[in-house]
């Protein structure tokens, strides 16, 4: 039996068929001045379109609103409270679900697994207060602080891939960072025989994006045909032919494509 190539792509699912106020991706304006986003701008447009982000967010937003606005009720109804104070509260209305400012709270676990705090509604691309409230969590693991000199380190348990270093703020800092930069660097390399490094290709992102979203306007269509409107909108190009000259791009091409930018939902 032939094989078909529709059986090696994603199956559709609820997430991707419904509206998540993606852009047509035939037309790059539509996205906007992508010159003028910033790297969490660009992180947050990727994450948006994994679907266990949007199957999350809609199990658990109106729930969290409803508690949030009892919540709300009951302050606004407390007897203590001063005019001026009540005035404060009666402003402090809770967003609804489809304000750029509402987000749903994730778990501990959760906050590790995604890498942000908290879960915006991935319906909205510029959600407010973009820099400061979505963002990823540090980079490093965990930290202890001496700073009242009652925090001692015992019976804590390092995985193999764990290294503790000591700072002091009592000293300047450039000559410490550059020392244990340094320091990591060798022992990252003796690990793994390289420094770790993540590579980033800006200017393919919008090109990423709009493959995404192409595949997502279609998933059950063929590698060959996700090829064939991909090159008509300049998204990939022809092929060196063995025989001379150039051909259409192969169904493989829309295939490679598609995984590096699915990749990006999940570690950019």
């Amino acid at each position: 039996m032939a094989h078909n190539k529709s059986d090696d792509l994603p199956v559709a699912t609820p997430a991707t068929s419904a509206t998540w106020g993606i852009p047509d991706w035939r037309d790059a304006a539509a996205y906007g001045d992508v010159k003028a986003w910033s790297l969490g701008r660009w992180r947050w447009e990727f994450f948006r379109r994994r679907d266990d982000v949007r199957i999350l967010f809609d199990e658990r937003k109106d729930k969290q609103y409803e508690n949030r606005l009892a919540k709300w009720e009951r302050d606004c109804a407390r007897p203590e409270l001063t005019p001026k104070e009540q005035a404060y509260i009666l402003r402090k209305v809770p967003d609804k679900p489809d304000d750029p400012r509402f987000h749903v709270s994730f778990l501990t676990e959760e906050q590790k697994k995604f890498g942000y705090i908290v879960l915006f509604n991935p319906r909205i691309g510029n959600v407010a207060n973009f820099d400061k409230h979505v963002e990823r969590l540090d980079s490093y693991e965990w930290d202890v602080s001496g700073e009242h000199g009652d925090r001692v380190l015992q019976e804590t348990k390092l995985e193999e891939h764990q290294l503790v270093i000591a700072f002091s703020t009592d000293r300047p800092l450039a000559r410490q960072l550059e020392d244990a930069e340094s320091c990591l660097k060798g022992l990252q390399k003796y690990r793994h025989g390289r420094i770790i490094k993540k590579l980033r290709h800006p200017a393919k992102w919008l090109e990423y994006l709009r493959t995404l979203d192409a595949h997502a306007d279609n998933p059950t269509e063929s590698w060959a045909d996700l090829a064939k409107k991909l090159f008509e909108h300049k998204l990939i190009v022809r092929r060196k032919d063995p025989c001379g000259g150039y051909c259409d791009p192969p169904p493989q091409a829309a295939r490679d494509k598609w995984k590096t930018a699915d990749a990006l939902r999940f570690n950019f």
